[in-house]
């Protein structure tokens, strides 16, 4: 839990509320851990995938998301 605070700056861990959205860090990822990404309008899978140095099919994959050309401005994904 402390962790889970640190990592998003949460000073008081009993006050989270729904649809709060967490990093969560893995050994899993190359980079150590995983972050979160905001997609902003204009962005593509494809571009996103350029800049964090993976795949759109990992970008696919890791977000649950069938149709990579069906993202939308504030959805939040992991990268």
């Amino acid at each position: 839990m402390s962790q889970l605070s640190s990592w998003n700056g949460i000073s008081d861990p009993n006050k989270i509320y729904i649809g709060q959205v967490l990093s969560v860090y893995t050994s899993g990822y190359s980079g150590g851990g995983s972050k979160s990404y905001t997609i902003q309008s204009g962005d593509t899978l494809s571009n996103i995938a350029t800049k964090y140095g993976v795949t759109v099919n990992q970008l696919s994959s890791w977000n649950n998301i069938s149709d990579p050309n069906k993202i939308y401005a504030g959805q939040i994904i992991t990268v």
